[in-house]
């Protein structure tokens, strides 16, 4: 969880667009390399590198040309990797049915909400409408300020827009629509914000300000908005007697990353679960008085709470629920 790539994404995106600017094509190549080893959504920044080059620059367009072989030279150890990775993409409704859902929203409703997120941060309102007026005060600050700017307008926008449209479409066929895919354009955006500063200073700058003031108190006064809480959760489980049960095939990735020797039972090998499979699977186990199953990915692999019902068919009792923000619930259980 602390080793996400999204902020070496957006360094690398911005250090991209800044060699494009310079003309120094063998070093984009290399960094628009290390950009597509970092995240594949970077293909999109690319995109955008290139209908700048056509629109724009056009009299580098050999020297990009040439760009893009060193870049595919570059790739190609990873192609095999990404060819594995893309089928399965492809194919996520057929081993794992609902996982698109969790993955992506609707195109319609992306592009609105890629555009606040990206400017407002995740957060949220317990007043809907409340969330609707905040909501329409940001969009109404943002398209301003596009509206006003004034330094490099074509790039900035070209910047900003290319890989968004270019997700939205992607995403009709790949689940793969959030906005920190894309986190790229967020330096694109700020320098937008802040050529509208250079303008009107005062309007601008309280208008901002206010707007970032109000994502800080948010994220930072609720855990529900901040990272997946899988150390606290997994640190918790290490210190308890008895094992834990999660509803995969394998335990997930963050106990291999927190505590690789911390004992994970699988009690789903099919999905969604099948309640013979389940059963053989925990009866061939030698469980001790004290389990813990994780309710993580329930919705999608265990709809019908097989495994919990194979729980109690083998005599335990739910003692306890515990609740970790992001991970879910655990449930505590023993043997009556």
């Amino acid at each position: 969880q602390e080793f996400r790539m999204y902020s070496l994404l957006a360094l690398l995106g911005t250090l991209a667009m800044y060699l494009l600017v310079s003309r120094r094509y063998l070093w984009l190549s290399i960094v628009n390399a290390l950009l597509l080893y970092t995240h594949y959504s970077s293909i999109f920044l690319i995109l955008a590198q290139t209908v700048y080059v056509i629109l724009y620059a056009r009299r580098d367009l050999k020297l990009f040309t040439i760009h893009y072989l060193l870049l595919t030279i570059y790739y190609i150890p990873w192609l095999p990797q990404f060819a594995r990775q893309l089928g399965s993409g492809l194919n996520i409704d057929n081993y794992l049915p609902g996982w698109r859902q969790v993955l992506s929203i609707s195109p319609v409703k992306a592009f609105p909400v890629i555009f606040f997120k990206l400017v407002a941060g995740r957060i949220s309102f317990i007043s809907k409408y409340l969330y609707g007026l905040y909501i329409t005060f940001v969009f109404a600050v943002t398209f301003t300020a596009l509206a006003v700017t004034r330094i490099k307008k074509h790039l900035l926008f070209i910047w900003v827009f290319v890989p968004i449209f270019s997700l939205l479409f992607t995403s009709l066929v790949l689940p793969q629509n959030q906005p920190f895919r894309v986190i790229f354009v967020l330096p694109g955006l700020i320098i937008l914000f802040a050529s509208a500063c250079f303008r009107y200073p005062k309007l601008f700058l309280t208008l901002i300000l206010y707007i970032f003031l109000v994502g800080d108190i948010a994220y930072f006064t609720r855990p529900r908005l901040q990272r997946e809480q899988w150390r606290q959760a997994i640190g918790f489980l290490s210190g308890q007697p008895g094992i834990t049960l999660v509803k995969f095939s394998d335990k997930f990735a963050p106990f291999y990353w927190y505590s690789p020797d911390y004992r994970v039972i699988p009690a789903v090998s099919v999905y969604p679960a099948r309640k013979a499979a389940v059963t053989d699977s925990l009866s061939a186990q030698s469980l001790p008085s004290q389990i813990f199953l994780l309710q993580y990915l329930t919705e999608l692999t265990d709809p019908d709470l097989l495994v919990d019902s194979v729980i109690k068919e083998l005599g335990y009792r739910q003692t306890r629920i515990y609740n970790f923000e992001g991970v879910g619930f655990i449930y505590q259980y023993k043997r009556i």
